[in-house]
């Protein structure tokens, strides 16, 4: 049913949960692992990815100013990825 890789990622990750959106933002989204890292890594942060996937925005693009932009921001303004100003 499972791959050993979400297996692998289930146990060092954080649950099956993880796993699935890992897999989901590799095979759907076509990101790379380490954006994958970094995203599924803040829930709130992939959450928020999560929505602006949903209102249409190119998913590599997203992810490319989330990334960039976005988290630079967070940085400069001490912010944490709770307290996205939007």
């Amino acid at each position: 049913m499972y791959s050993d890789e979400v297996f692998y990622y289930i146990k060092l990750k954080g649950g099956i949960c993880t796993a699935e959106k890992r897999i989901r933002f590799k095979n759907e989204y076509k990101l790379s692992d380490n954006e994958i890292d970094i995203l599924v890594g803040d829930k709130p942060l992939s959450e928020f990815y999560e929505r602006v996937i949903k209102e249409g925005t190119n998913p590599k693009a997203a992810a490319n100013w989330i990334l960039g932009d976005l988290l630079r921001m967070l940085k400069e303004k001490r912010l944490t990825s709770e307290q996205i100003p939007i």
